[in-house]
């Protein structure tokens, strides 16, 4: 498959987005962008009325979320950090993304953030192992770009850590969001409307 036949429908304030777009970036793979306005409704929309953030070869094959990291992994990644960061990602989606979903759509929020602090843990020991800061050990890998936009939102979309939680996670999103690439690529506007659009985009779903 050539790179250049790539295209991207990206939704600037959409997490999913947003972890795509930071590991395009990061990967330096070839591909055009089209911003996908908000429909109003629920989540995005495009001229092929897609409802996902997505990645699409030329044949219009579409590639969701965790495909998307998973391939750019295999692009940019050596195959040790590939082996570790795909674990990550793995447990990131199955076990601990569902616990963040929880908390924004909830309407006690803290009930959700606790099953999702509990399920960080595993985040707080692969980080603890790292030769580095990052999951990627020294700088950045694929894997760090795309977890960012999730745990970025603590603070923004739900409760803050409390001091004694996570120090490991809470170190690294502070480094991430200095990190020249994360600042260049992302909106800092992560408004109310916005979570209340992913909301209902989950519960759409």
């Amino acid at each position: 498959m050539a790179c250049e036949t790539l295209t991207f429908y990206n939704h600037l304030w959409c997490p999913k987005s947003q972890s795509i777009h930071l590991a395009l970036k990061a990967s330096k793979v070839p591909h055009k962008t089209i911003e996908v306005p908000a429909n109003g409704k629920d989540h995005v929309c495009s001229e092929s009325e897609r409802s996902e953030p997505a990645l699409e070869t030329k044949d219009q094959k579409s590639r969701n979320y965790r495909e998307v990291i998973e391939f750019l992994q295999l692009i940019a990644e050596d195959p040790l950090k590939r082996s570790k960061q795909e674990r990550i990602l793995q447990h990131f989606v199955h076990h601990i993304l569902p616990y963040f979903e929880k908390s924004v759509i909830l309407s006690s929020p803290r009930e959700g953030l606790d099953l999702f602090i509990e399920a960080l843990s595993f985040i707080e020991n692969e980080l603890i192992s790292s030769c580095g800061k990052y999951f990627g050990g020294s700088h950045p890998g694929v894997v760090d770009y795309g977890l960012f936009p999730y745990l970025d939102k603590i603070g923004k979309w739900i409760p803050a850590f409390e001091p004694n939680e996570c120090p490991r996670v809470q170190s690294w999103v502070k480094s991430m969001r200095q990190h020249p690439l994360v600042t260049n690529v992302l909106s800092q506007d992560d408004a109310v409307e916005h979570l209340k659009s992913y909301s209902q985009s989950l519960n759409s779903s």
